[in-house]
């Protein structure tokens, strides 16, 4: 069920963004949803692909896999924020939501919850440049939880190790490059990666961090598509 605050969220993007009226409506921050489909229906004959999505944070809004939990896929949402996963969990019931977040080891670290949810991070260093960015309006530290970490190969394993079409989703300001180095390729093979790679400097300004697409590139896959916020990466043998 969504609640009054959620369908006002819901109706203030539908006039900002006409698309949430049609059929394929795409509920990414510019489209990555609605370019993936593309790939997999295209390129892999694929409809309903599954997923691994390691920052899910809210079930729809901004969301590069609630469009295909509502035709029918299914996938692994991975949101250490426990409010969001209290909603992920209750919206999107058929999905699999874990209240862990993703790391090179099995401990508990401080999860930072922020002002504004979509900053939430287990990264101090990012935290800390948050309160010295004007680009961010100064966003503050509302709580700091201890959050379980699990391994990204565990989780591939565990949910991918016998399904050829599912992609990767990774959204976990600061620690997207950490994540991206610990997927073990040789095993897991996700035929298409959408990583966030902007960052904000000091002074508003926009950079790309151009070693996850480098390490990404030397992995096999290519640069499909590029959306500012976010890079999808196909697999060079699909194409």
């Amino acid at each position: 069920m969504i609640n009054i605050v959620e369908k006002l969220t819901l109706k203030i993007l539908r006039k900002v963004n006409p698309a949430y009226h049609s059929s394929k409506s795409s509920w990414s921050q510019l489209g990555e949803d609605m370019i993936i489909d593309f790939i997999f229906k295209n390129y892999l004959h694929c409809s309903l692909p599954s997923y691994l999505d390691i920052g899910a944070n809210h079930p729809y809004i901004l969301s590069n896999t609630y469009h295909f939990y509502s035709k029918g896929c299914r996938g692994v949402n991975l949101e250490p924020d426990p409010a969001n996963a209290y909603l992920l969990k209750k919206d999107r019931p058929g999905d699999i939501t874990l209240n862990w977040g993703v790391g090179d080891s099995e401990q508990e670290l401080d999860f930072y919850i922020m002002s504004n949810p979509t900053l939430n991070t287990f990264s101090k260093e990012t935290v800390d440049a948050y309160s010295k960015s004007e680009g961010f309006d100064n966003p503050k530290t509302i709580s700091v939880e201890k959050i379980k970490l699990v391994k990204v190969n565990t989780l591939l394993e565990k949910y991918f190790s016998n399904n050829e079409n599912y992609f990767i989703s990774i959204d976990v300001e600061g620690l997207d490059f950490d994540i991206v180095k610990s997927i073990d390729y040789e095993r897991y093979k996700p035929k298409v990666i959408c990583v966030e790679t902007l960052v904000y400097t000091r002074s508003r300004l926009i950079q790309k961090q151009q070693e996850i697409i480098d390490f990404i590139l030397n992995k096999g896959y290519f640069v499909y598509a590029d959306t500012t916020v976010n890079t999808i990466f196909v697999r060079n043998d699909i194409l």
